[in-house]
């Protein structure tokens, strides 16, 4: 399942539970960073906290979680959080399987969406999955198989 762009939803929770794999976006800031911009609280309210990805993923419990979508917002003074960063925090929430791209991965790069989905599925069918990928939109509830 992919949840896209959204804030912690249980429609993610109903679609995603016991998935073979659920792809999650993930927004992060610096508390101090957070405390000091209204913009960044701004764009932060429209993302998902590490800590409320880690609650979806302690709910749904799929088999395999990604984060996908990763926000990292800096300031002049204040660095960026980091993928270690947003780990720590998912933890806090979460214990099972985390995969999160690095920097020069295959997050930051062009890439074809279908294609890294469709090597996906072909991990998961031949580690005894079903190889399918379900795509939930939260925001008007459609369901796409």
């Amino acid at each position: 399942m992919i949840s896209g762009d959204t804030r912690y939803d249980q429609n993610v929770i109903k679609y995603g539970t016991g998935a073979d794999l659920l792809v999650h976006e993930v927004g992060s800031a610096r508390p101090e960073l957070l405390a000091a911009s209204v913009p960044v609280q701004r764009i932060i309210a429209h993302h998902t906290t590490p800590r409320e990805a880690g609650m979806v993923f302690a709910q749904a419990k799929p088999k395999m979680t990604v984060y996908s979508h990763l926000v990292f917002l800096a300031g002049e003074t204040i660095a960026e959080q980091t993928p270690e960063d947003i780990i720590a925090e998912t933890r806090q929430s979460y214990d099972g399987p985390l995969m999160v791209g690095e920097a020069q991965g295959w997050v930051q790069k062009p890439f074809n969406e279908s294609l890294l989905l469709g090597e996906i599925a072909r991990v998961l069918k031949s580690n005894a999955g079903t190889g399918t990928i379900t795509q939930h939109n939260p925001i008007d509830s459609r369901l796409t198989v």
